[in-house]
């Protein structure tokens, strides 16, 4: 093996003496293989047809979506989940968008802010705000207000489509909408359907005295901290007045101790609580209404039996 000729520069550094070798052959392969794999994943990821790991993320999730709402709207059973999820692909809320333009915007105005038909885009809604509502008032009509019966004129699929794309709408606010109309309507309130039913599992329960025994276990373990022994209420408000911060109703006060409400420092006791041993309470809490324990100053709105009627369930 001939020796290699080395080139020293004239640069020293304490008698370190620098050297003008050649680098190596796998060295350089590798370097300028690596510029031009550089250079050719640019060109193809991104100026070409190549996906970037997110671009592919966000490809799989909406094919998955996608795929859920076909399988909700092929359940054919309409539920604010199904609605929700039908919401959540892109696939159907464009197609609803056009549908909207369409059959929609002449009465609701193309972006919903409402014409001759209620603004679409705040929270107040005439026929129930749940998802599922929407759906119904979509296919059904509600003839005496104006609204036509569009099952009669557009496909299943294309009612699901409109509802989801109505769905997207809700609480953007657009500038000049309408003035509100109807009822307020936020996630998580139960329909007017749900809560009628709900009401009527809550008044049998509220009838069963052994329910209410049991409830009131349960509100001395849980609940006394904050609202008292008498439930007049200490960090929490007093529960056996006539006010109510959120709701006196049955279907109030279930979705309160379901759901919370951690701004006020109210927990949700769902994940804590069997749905019958929050049935219990809830009926140990409205057995109590009334009773006006000594406690804290009135909270809230008042609220009166007479608006859970016989006639209407739902309190509304």
């Amino acid at each position: 093996m001939s020796k290699r000729e080395e080139k020293i520069l004239g640069h020293d550094y304490d008698g370190i003496h620098e050297y003008d070798n050649p680098l190596p052959g796998w060295w350089l392969f590798i370097f300028y293989g690596s510029m031009v794999w550089a250079l050719l994943y640019a060109v193809f990821f991104h100026f070409g047809p190549g996906l970037l790991p997110e671009q592919r993320h966000d490809a799989e999730m909406r094919a998955l979506r996608i795929e859920a709402a076909r399988a909700a709207i092929m359940s054919g059973e309409v539920t604010d989940e199904n609605v929700q999820l039908v919401a959540l692909s892109p696939e159907h809320v464009d197609h609803g968008a056009q549908i909207f333009q369409e059959r929609c915007a002449k009465c609701h105005r193309p972006d919903g802010g409402g014409d001759v038909g209620p603004n679409l885009t705040d929270k107040y809604w005439l026929d129930g705000g749940s998802p599922a509502e929407i759906h119904a008032t979509i296919r059904d009509g509600v003839h005496q207000e104006g609204m036509p019966t569009w099952s009669w004129k557009i496909r299943p699929d294309e009612v699901w489509a409109a509802a989801a794309y109505v769905e997207t709408l809700r609480g953007t606010n657009v500038v000049n909408g309408k003035e509100p109309q109807g009822q307020p309507w936020e996630p998580g309130t139960p329909s007017a359907a749900r809560r009628a039913a709900l009401t009527a599992t809550l008044q049998e329960v509220l009838d069963d005295p052994a329910a209410v025994a049991r409830g009131q276990q349960v509100f001395m373990v849980r609940c006394l901290a904050c609202h008292g022994p008498q439930g007049g209420g200490l960090v929490g408000p007093n529960l056996t007045d006539d006010h109510w911060i959120h709701g006196g109703g049955l279907a109030d006060i279930f979705h309160t101790v379901m759901e919370g409400v951690p701004e006020k420092g109210m927990i949700s006791w769902k994940k804590q609580l069997s749905r019958q041993e929050i049935q219990d309470v809830v009926a140990f809490v409205a057995s109590i209404r009334g009773t006006n324990a000594p406690g804290k100053p009135p909270e809230g709105e008042p609220w009166t039996p007479e608006m859970e009627t016989a006639e209407n369930p739902a309190g509304l």
